[in-house]
C-alpha cells in the first residue's frame, strides 16, 4: 500500500542505468516505487528492459514508437505510436525498444520499487 508523510521536500538525483535513461529512487523508506526517465534525442532508439511487475510509461514530450518483446516472444513485434500524452501500461517482463521521431521524446516509467 502507497504510504505518504508530509515533511521537507527532498530533491532526488537520477542515477544512469542505460544510454538515455536515468534511475530515481526515493528514500529507503519510500519503498514501494521507483521512476526512470527517459529523454531520448532525435532519430535515436533505447531498450527498456523488463521489470517482473507491471509499470507505466508516460509521455510529457516528443513521439516515437514502443516496440514490445518478452522473452518467450509471445509479444514480438507488436509496435505502438506514442506521443504526447500516451499513458501505456506495460504487462510484467515486457521488454520495450523505444525509437524516436524528428522531435526526440521524453517519458516516465514508473514502476514497482523492487521489480
Amino acid at each position: 500500500m502507497l504510504t505518504y508523510n508530509d515533511g521537507p521536500i527532498e530533491l532526488i538525483h537520477g542515477n544512469p542505468v542505460g544510454k538515455f535513461v536515468q534511475e530515481f529512487l526515493p528514500p529507503p523508506e519510500v519503498d514501494e516505487f521507483r521512476l526512470e526517465r527517459i529523454q531520448m534525442p532525435p532519430g535515436s532508439a533505447c531498450t527498456l528492459k523488463g521489470v517482473d511487475g507491471v509499470s507505466i510509461l508516460v509521455v510529457v514530450n516528443g513521439s516515437g514508437t514502443a516496440e514490445e518483446s518478452t522473452a518467450d516472444k509471445a509479444s514480438a513485434g507488436i509496435v505502438h505510436e506514442i506521443a504526447v500524452g500516451t499513458v501505456q501500461l506495460v504487462c510484467a517482463g515486457t521488454h520495450l525498444q523505444l525509437r524516436t521521431q524528428q522531435d526526440g521524446l521524453l517519458a516516465f516509467r514508473a514502476c514497482a520499487r523492487n521489480a
